[in-house]
C-alpha cells in the first residue's frame, strides 16, 4: 500500500503522499529484520527509497504507439 503510494506521489507530484509512504516504512522498519518475510512488500519499498526510481516520459505526437512498443519488448525481454 505504501509503495503504491509513493507511486501516486511521484506521478501526480504530490510531496505529501511520499512523505506519508516515509513515515510508514519507518514505522515498519525496526520490525523487518525479525519477521522479514511477513514484510516483503515494505522491503521493496526501501529498495526503492535505497535506490531510488527511475521514471520515463515518453511525450510527442506518436507517444502512446511509442509506449506500446516499448512494452512489447520489454515483455519480450522478460
Amino acid at each position: 500500500m505504501a509503495r503504491n503510494l509513493k507511486k501516486l506521489g511521484l506521478l501526480f507530484d504530490n510531496e505529501q503522499y511520499i512523505e506519508i509512504a516515509a513515515q510508514q516504512l519507518r514505522n515498519i522498519m525496526p520490525h523487518m529484520a525479525k519477521y522479514g518475510s511477513a514484510y516483503s512488500n515494505w522491503a521493496m519499498l526501501l529498495l526503492d527509497e535505497v535506490f531510488g526510481t527511475n521514471e520515463v516520459a515518453i511525450v510527442g505526437a506518436d507517444a502512446e504507439v511509442f509506449r506500446l512498443d516499448i512494452e512489447k519488448i520489454t515483455s519480450l525481454i522478460k
